[in-house]
């Protein structure tokens, strides 16, 4: 009787094991997919910004430049951004355009700009999503937080966020 026992909850213990292997295996793959998508980013886009930090009261720019340079010679592409807080600018010609909190621009070398101000209230922090897209199909995707330090300057660096 001890015995039957004994097998029975080594039996339950082993399916237990399982379950939680498949669990973990299941989101292993999942994040694996996300830091594929994270990596392949490099191959189509460099992101960068041509200062080091950016402060409103700096008149050399409009907004915190992110400067996106094209890898590949494709133009099938297109390039999504969203920001979670504040807009993008344009700035050509001394002419500031405010474009919105999404953009959607061909696959070119441009320089879009960053500002916290939108309307009266200026934010803080903000999470950049840039997507590469051929056939509104995600290729590649990258995160960037931007934020306020507490002198007033503003800072962007890269994260990796899972969807």
């Amino acid at each position: 009787m001890k015995k039957y026992i004994i097998i029975m909850l080594l039996v339950a213990l082993l399916m237990g094991c399982e379950n939680n292997n498949e669990i973990s295996n299941h989101e292993e793959s999942v994040i694996s997919d996300d830091v594929s998508k994270f990596l392949v980013f490099d191959e189509y886009l460099d992101v960068s910004t041509s200062i080091e930090h950016y402060h409103l009261a700096m008149s050399s720019v409009p907004g915190l430049p992110l400067d996106l340079k094209v890898l590949k010679d494709e133009t099938e592409y297109t390039i999504d951004l969203s920001v979670s807080a504040g807009q993008f600018l344009s700035w050509e010609d001394s002419v500031v355009e405010q474009l919105s909190n999404k953009v959607v621009i061909d696959y070119m070398d441009v320089t879009v700009y960053w500002s916290p101000v939108d309307g009266e209230v200026v934010a803080e922090n903000a999470e950049v999503s840039i997507e590469v897209k051929q056939d509104e199909k995600v290729v590649a995707k990258a995160s960037y937080q931007i934020s306020l330090t507490d002198h007033g300057y503003i800072l962007m660096h890269t994260v990796f966020t899972e969807d």
